[in-house]
């Protein structure tokens, strides 16, 4: 089979069948995949990023306008693990770095706002270097709706690059001690208005 090595930001690399499919990886090796979702048809759409970015065929750089007062332009970034070419549920972290924020990391199994119940499933948000925005992420597991994992990116005032690295994060301290293999980025460059 033709493989086509696949490169994220920060040397994180994946093996891909390359039948024009979009296949998910089937290695028996956990991997990790993030990329920028294009939110098609949404008032956040991103029209630099691939229509048919997805885990399958991500797409991990974005250039974004920053958000105004009247204009949101948040970036919505999905990301799966899969082992034998599908996907699984084991607790993750997400670290931003640059410029922006992580200004939505989302509760797996919340349906509050649906009607449902929240579940065991937690979510949790942390601000590590004291500028009032969460630039951590932790969640205990995916949405089971699409079996991935989401979080929402944000900036209103600085111009620059964004980073935002996916990993496994089994023992819950964020993504130094993972393996290459179960981590995965994407970088958004913020342009001013």
């Amino acid at each position: 089979m033709l493989m086509t090595l696949l490169m994220g930001l920060g040397g994180s690399a994946y093996a891909h069948g390359s039948d024009g499919a979009g296949d998910l990886p089937r290695g028996k090796r956990l991997r990790a995949i993030s990329y920028i979702n294009p939110d098609l048809g949404l008032p956040t759409a991103n029209p630099s990023v691939d229509d048919d970015s997805s885990c399958e065929s991500p797409d991990r750089d974005d250039r974004q306008r920053l958000s105004t007062a009247t204009k949101d332009r948040n970036v919505h970034n999905d990301a799966c693990l899969v082992r034998y070419g599908k996907r699984v549920s084991r607790p993750v972290a997400w670290i931003s770095t640059g410029v922006g924020y992580i200004s939505a990391c989302p509760d797996p199994d919340d349906l509050r706002a649906t009607g449902g119940q929240n579940g065991p499933e937690t979510a949790r948000t942390e601000d590590t270097d004291g500028d009032g925005f969460a630039d951590e992420c932790s969640q205990s597991a995916y949405e089971e709706a699409n079996e991935e994992f989401h979080i929402r990116l944000n900036n209103f005032d600085d111009p620059g690059s964004q980073y935002v690295e996916f990993c496994l994060d089994r023992d819950g301290d964020g993504c130094d001690d993972v393996n290459k293999r179960v981590r995965d980025s994407i970088s958004i460059k913020w342009l001013d208005n």
